[in-house]
């Protein structure tokens, strides 16, 4: 933000000496030099520009931000297909398979193709 009034200082200088340049009294030049400097401190034009910047805002009438809600979105519908499969899982007979020990692993083959 600093930058910024930086860069406009210097772009209003910029443009103040170009305007001031085409003058060849010090006299004159110094009085539209204060003249501008003036209008750009008055209250009133001050008041004007604050209320356009302010009007020129998007007024966002969210409590949370669309990404807020969107990951909450996910999250439930992640939930809840992570319960459906778990309830899927559950629900599955389950087989104890035997231990498997050397030399029998023909009978546990014949035991896995029922």
């Amino acid at each position: 933000m600093g930058e910024d009034r930086i860069e406009r200082a210097h772009q209003f200088r910029e443009r103040d000496r170009q305007r001031y340049s085409r003058l060849r009294s010090i006299q004159k030049m110094k009085n539209s030099q204060a003249k501008f400097q003036n209008l750009r401190m008055d209250p009133t034009i001050k008041a004007v520009q604050a209320d356009v910047e302010r009007k020129a805002k998007r007024n966002l009438k969210r409590d949370r931000s669309l990404k807020e809600e969107n990951d909450d979105a996910k999250r439930v519908a992640r939930n809840e297909t992570r319960a459906m499969v778990g309830d899927e899982v559950a629900a599955q007979d389950r087989i104890a398979l035997p231990k498997a020990r050397k030399g029998k692993s023909m009978k546990l083959r014949g035991y896995l193709k029922r």
